[in-house]
């Protein structure tokens, strides 16, 4: 298997990777799956969310492959992360996990909220109100004496309304 996902961002092998995925049984190739989102190629973080959508089933294990990704801060490659598991669970579930770790670790929800705001919006327009009050917790539970996480918050914000 590690010599398919050297192999990578190959489609065919992305293919033959699935399938040998599909063999294994769900904790093993969650397992495999949570490798790749954490690897440092970025062409095999992708390949591996691309294939997350084939193999996984389970919301939870959906979630906690997202904060695999929110927890690189990576503005950039977020929006993949998030529009993969969105469209897996659902934005109405997606926003629920995110009220979680707005209470916990808001940090994380800042470096994704330029891509998050556009998508809930485009894509789960009925949930604008729920994305008004993720933005709200996230406001009362940043650390308000990181004044640069909280200038970043202000910006990123007032780009996306």
């Amino acid at each position: 298997m590690l010599d398919l996902i050297n192999a990578l961002p190959d489609d065919r092998v992305v293919n033959q990777l699935t399938a040998a995925l599909r063999m294994l049984r769900p904790p093993e190739a969650n397992s495999v799956l949570e490798g790749m989102l954490a690897h440092e190629s970025r062409h095999v973080r992708l390949a591996g969310l691309k294939i997350s959508r084939r193999i996984v089933r389970t919301t939870n294990t959906f979630t906690h492959f997202l904060d695999i990704g929110l927890s690189r801060k990576d503005e950039t490659e977020i929006r993949l992360w998030i529009s993969s598991v969105g469209s897996a669970i659902g934005y109405k579930k997606l926003l629920k996990h995110f009220e979680v770790i707005a209470n916990t670790r808001p940090e994380l929800l800042v470096f994704a909220w330029y891509q998050l705001a556009p998508l809930v919006k485009n894509n789960a327009s009925e949930l604008s109100s729920a994305l008004n009050n993720l933005s709200q917790a996230i406001d009362f539970n940043l650390d308000k004496e990181n004044m640069v996480l909280l200038e970043f918050w202000g910006r990123v914000k007032q780009a996306v309304s």
